[in-house]
């Protein structure tokens, strides 16, 4: 399987014409979006994207101080916004609230399951404490399952989306990042997973790579990549103006199904039947030909 870079001739890191906000203006007027991680960094920004695009927004993040910040700033646009303090490594913790985001706006049809964690790095596999190494799994899988879990009965009613948060760094090898890579490489699997049992009931499912994005939780891969500055120069409305192009129904024939915000989409629109043909951007078993 080719590397994601290389896949499309076009690489962005900016928003661009084909996710231009203009173009999905009030897009998604009366649609409730939950978003894990909502109080800083990329799920703060997919939130803001959202609620230009009409959308009302639930967040949720475990610390209270953010999401008050959060809340505040997308009102300040004139958004409708709630929030609920949640770990979403905690199963109970993340159906409360979703149950508060029910009892908020009556329903969910889009979810973004952004909530992640900072990566211990730069070891191998048996060298890193392994109670720190599979923390990064326990956030990045557990957490994508525990809110796939608990809102999946709502996206059923609504038929609506899930976007899990993926990386370029699923498909690669890289020594000394081995939590983040595999952790990254199992939401692929269940991304496909949930189109796979839920799309004859409407359900899409995306596993997405923001792009390169200098974050909180990001800034250790910068210090410790040789390159790093050159790498992180993508912005966080790239993947959020993505994200509302993925749920806006032009791209459903992407579900279930591994997507890089930096390639350009109407460029990966031109290149739809070949994708279909050979159901491309999925995990696969290379066997010897």
């Amino acid at each position: 399987m080719p590397a994601p870079s290389e896949v499309l001739p076009t690489r962005v890191n900016d928003i661009y014409p084909g996710i231009a906000p203009k173009r999905f203006e009030r897009i998604h007027d009366g649609k409730v979006v939950f978003v894990t991680g909502g109080g800083t960094g990329l799920g703060l920004s997919a939130a803001k994207a959202f609620s230009q695009a009409g959308a009302k927004v639930f967040l949720s993040a475990r610390r209270a101080a953010t999401l008050e910040i959060a809340k505040t700033e997308i009102e300040s646009m004139g958004g409708e916004v709630d929030f609920a303090v949640a770990d979403v490594t905690d199963s109970k913790s993340i159906v409360a609230a979703v149950a508060a985001a029910i009892e908020r706006f009556g329903k969910i049809d889009i979810v973004i399951a952004n909530a992640g964690k900072d990566c211990p790095m730069g070891k191998k596999l048996g060298e890193f404490d392994a109670e720190d190494w599979y923390s990064t799994v326990d956030t990045g899988l557990k957490g994508s399952y525990f809110t796939a879990h608990a809102t999946l009965p709502h996206l059923i009613e609504s038929k609506g989306y899930i976007i899990l948060l993926s990386s370029f760094l699923a498909q690669s090898r890289t020594p000394g990042l081995s939590p983040y890579n595999i952790s990254k490489h199992a939401i692929n699997r269940l991304t496909e997973w949930i189109d796979l049992e839920y799309k004859g009931q409407g359900v899409k499912s995306f596993a997405v790579h923001p792009g390169a994005v200098l974050t909180d939780l990001s800034s250790g891969f910068k210090h410790w990549l040789p390159n790093g500055d050159e790498v992180f120069v993508d912005t966080p409305e790239l993947s959020a103006w993505t994200y509302v192009r993925l749920t806006s129904g032009s791209e459903n024939w992407l579900s279930g199904r591994f997507v890089d915000a930096t390639w350009d989409l109407d460029e990966l629109a031109k290149m739809k039947m070949k994708i279909v043909e050979q159901d491309a951007l999925k995990n696969r078993l290379a066997l010897p030909m």
